[in-house]
């Protein structure tokens, strides 16, 4: 099962389309545990290495934001940053 999962994911991420579904769904996972009670900040090392300014930028040690806060806002710049993670972490999937 892990295999079949590894190898969806590594082919995903050679895909054009796929990459972009799978960044949408970075963000928006990202989004909805920022409004999580339990939600303490995040692990830089579980997150892309955006930009330096980027608004984007991981915060560790935050607490939860407002159901009605405003989503964090991904320049350009942020994206092909998220994508590169992407890529590389279907990469290091490989057996």
């Amino acid at each position: 099962m892990v295999n079949s999962v590894c190898r969806i994911l590594i082919e995903a991420a050679s895909r054009p389309l796929t990459v972009k579904i799978l960044v949408w769904a970075y963000k928006l996972g990202r989004e909805r545990a920022r409004r999580m009670d339990v939600y303490r900040g995040e692990f830089a090392s579980m997150h892309p290495r955006f930009p330096s300014g980027s608004k984007a930028a991981v915060t560790e040690g935050a607490h939860p934001v407002a159901m009605n806060a405003p989503d964090i806002q991904y320049s350009a710049a942020d994206d092909v940053a998220i994508e590169e993670y992407i890529r590389n972490f279907s990469e290091s999937l490989i057996p």
